[in-house]
């Protein structure tokens, strides 16, 4: 299993999973979107809206950064992980009321607390398929919600 490396040059390698992000001049950036008649927000996107069951769902660009909810230390590999352990999963709160469920990078257990800000990031993975984009997300020092 691969470890998580910088994306280094301006050529961004192919995402691991299509669609569920993009860039713009800002940065890295998920790509959600939300329900026209009752403002549910989904990531990752869908077809139809799980409240409501209407079709009509526009796309929206995410927040790049959320406030941590959960988190907890992978130290055994699962069987389809994509990363390797030791590694921390996370939940973040983004602003738009949705939660994404992703790997902190890097991430020391010790410095992280809930209510922390975590912000989106870049980063390649090799995979037997050649290297690929995937997102995560990284902590921020210093900033807890009060």
């Amino acid at each position: 299993m691969a470890q998580l490396q910088m994306i280094t040059g301006k050529t961004l390698p192919d995402p691991l999973q299509g669609g569920h992000f993009h860039v713009d001049p800002e940065g890295p950036a998920l790509m959600g979107n939300r329900c026209a008649p009752c403002d549910r927000v989904f990531f990752p996107r869908r077809d139809w809206c799980a409240c409501c069951s209407s079709p009509i769902l526009d796309e929206v660009t995410l927040s790049r950064t959320g406030k941590i909810g959960a988190f907890s230390l992978i130290d055994r590999q699962p069987a389809d992980a994509w990363v390797s352990a030791p590694y921390v999963q996370a939940e973040i709160e983004l602003p738009e009321g949705v939660s994404v469920f992703t790997v902190l990078h890097p991430a020391d257990t010790a410095a992280l607390s809930i209510g922390q800000t975590a912000r989106l990031e870049l980063r390649a993975l090799p995979t037997p398929d050649g290297t690929r984009a995937v997102y995560v997300f990284a902590p921020v020092a210093d900033e807890v919600a009060a």
